[in-house]
């Protein structure tokens, strides 16, 4: 994982995580990415990338994840929560849309 995708990533749980319900970040976030295309852009292509590199082992992704107070025991946990915050954000953005 490189330093700005570790950066990205703690920006996301720091700012929208921070010990919240994964699904009140992906609302949050998804408001955001609706009002501006540039950081639905950045939200999808973090999350994706991290997914990879939890994928493959890297442990910079908990790293970073627990940057916010969120746990991520290990990269196969990670990988979960990750994923998990990408569906639901693509959830809360495709409902933004309908509205």
């Amino acid at each position: 994982m490189d330093a700005h995708l570790s950066e990205q990533l703690q920006q996301i749980f720091g700012a929208y995580v921070r010990q919240d319900t994964l699904d009140t970040a992906a609302a949050e976030m998804a408001g955001l990415g609706q009002a501006y295309p540039d950081l639905d852009e950045g939200f999808r292509g973090a999350l994706r990338r991290s997914i990879e590199f939890a994928r493959s082992g890297d442990a910079g992704v908990c790293i970073a994840i627990e940057k916010s107070g969120y746990r991520a025991l290990n990269t196969a946990e990670a990988q979960l929560i990750l994923a998990e915050l990408l569906r639901l954000y693509i959830v809360h953005f495709k409902m933004n849309t309908r509205d």
